[in-house]
């Protein structure tokens, strides 16, 4: 029996001792990480790749405070339990460009410690308002529900992914082995090379590592069939193969956790998210430390954390005094005329890494900052609020795990990239599409929660 709106909203409200006593929690585990991020940058990523642009000095006291009680503002008024997909997707933005924006430029980076405070008080206000308007929808924005059939939807997802192999074997050949992901960098410009003359399939490909294959897996951890969960690693696999990009192969095990976490309802904290960051990234920095190398820290915090913090500075010193990019270089260029020979990511690479060449793909705080300053950030951002109402309403009657990991991949690759960028390139309008086309019909078996569904869209 499908529970009625009041009923849901009943059953989301924690009582006001219980949500206060997790919202406290979910502070501290980010001023644990926040501990364990400088750490890290300090003691391993500075040593190993100051020669890279990585500089490191102490911050000051007052302006980083403010930057910690920022963060624990944030992580406070997050949401408690991951009811639906934008609160994944917030709480992961936060954790992986959001809570590096405000940190790191105090300790990492050419920014003065003014600068810092002022990119730490700007990246804050804009995940606020992120993170306060995505549960809420004041334009009762809705969208179509297509509803395909089970084997309809299912063989057109089969037909799609066989084309997306067939071109990458095509074009690519057929891989006869996995790189190493400390050594991949000759793969992907070899990757970024034969995309020049195949642009369709800069398009295809990520659409297939970040959003087919995750909804493959999805539905195999769902259904518990092994044959499913394989083929879509596998798929994974042959891609990163092709590719040479680790975001592929790296996120894939966040697809396990995070279902893990969302298919039962009593254990989808949000700060869970916090506290396996936290464990990750400790275990990463004890295992170097031990070993005296940087591997897995550079592996996984260095790429994952401390790159999107440290662009973020690293755009603001770029673009701070200089002319903004205004979007002239990508969908506004048929309105403005831009002003450099090179796109920022590409001005970045050279003016700060002292790199000719190198694409420094950055979050939506540094994004936004080179195209127009803070409010360019704040554009940005209310772009991805509509993105976030909508998937919200394109996944409505499907089970939370499911809609969730199908944006996944996409949430995490607003570390290092624009919100435009990741809706159009890196599958989060695929992904409102495809649930859209996703069945409904077979909801009553699903045990991914107590409740199965996603609950409506709040609408005030």
């Amino acid at each position: 029996m499908k529970p009625d709106t009041a009923e849901m909203r009943t059953q989301e409200k924690d009582s006001p001792g219980r949500s206060g006593r997790l919202r406290f929690l979910s502070a501290l585990i980010c001023l644990a990480l926040a501990w364990v991020l400088q750490k890290v940058y300090r003691d391993i990523v500075y040593p190993q790749f100051n020669y890279l642009g990585y500089s490191y000095q102490d911050p000051q006291l007052a302006p980083y405070a403010l930057a910690l009680a920022i963060v624990c503002l944030c992580a406070m008024l997050l949401p408690v339990k991951l009811r639906r997909p934008s609160d994944t997707i917030v709480w992961i933005l936060f954790v992986v460009a959001g809570l590096p924006a405000i940190l790191v430029p105090h300790y990492g980076g050419p920014l003065e410690a003014s600068q810092a405070a002022m990119l730490s008080a700007q990246s804050g206000a804009v995940m606020l308002a992120i993170t306060v308007a995505a549960r809420r929808n004041p334009l009762s924005l809705t969208l179509p529900r297509i509803s395909l059939p089970v084997g309809v939807f299912w063989t057109g997802v089969a037909v799609y992914s066989l084309g997306v192999y067939t071109l990458i074997f095509a074009q690519f050949g057929v891989p006869t082995s996995v790189p190493n992901l400390l050594d991949v960098y000759d793969v992907r410009g070899d990757y970024r090379t034969a995309l020049e003359g195949a642009a369709i399939l800069s398009y295809l490909i990520p659409t297939q590592a970040g959003v087919v294959n995750p909804i493959v897996i999805a539905r195999g951890l769902q259904r518990g069939k092994t044959a499913l969960i394989l083929l879509g690693l596998t798929g994974q696999i042959v891609i990163f193969a092709a590719s040479g990009l680790k975001s592929v192969i790296l996120s894939t095990p966040a697809l396990i956790l995070f279902y893990a976490i969302l298919r039962r309802d009593r254990f989808s904290y949000g700060w869970l998210i916090a506290l396996g960051t936290f464990i990750g990234a400790l275990g990463s920095m004890v295992a170097d430390l031990a070993r005296g190398t940087a591997t897995w820290t550079s592996i996984s915090v260095r790429r994952f954390l401390l790159t999107p913090g440290l662009l973020a500075a690293a755009y603001v010193y770029v673009f701070d005094e200089a002319e903004k990019g205004y979007w002239a270089y990508s969908f506004l260029s048929s309105f403005r005329t831009y002003p450099y020979t090179e796109s920022p990511p590409f001005m970045v690479g050279r003016i700060y890494f002292g790199r000719e060449g190198m694409n420094s793909n950055a979050s939506l705080f540094a994004d936004g900052f080179a195209n127009l300053g803070f409010l360019g950030m704040a554009i940005e951002g209310g772009a991805l609020i509509v993105l976030l109402w909508l998937v919200n309403a394109s996944t409505q009657g499907l089970p939370n795990a499911l809609a969730t990991l199908t944006f996944v991949v996409p949430a995490i690759a607003l570390a290092n990239s624009s919100v435009f960028t990741t809706a159009l390139t890196h599958g989060l309008i695929a992904g409102i599409l495809l649930s859209m086309l996703m069945a409904r019909e077979d909801r009553g078996r699903e045990r991914d929660d107590a409740r199965g569904a996603a609950p409506p869209l709040l609408t005030r």
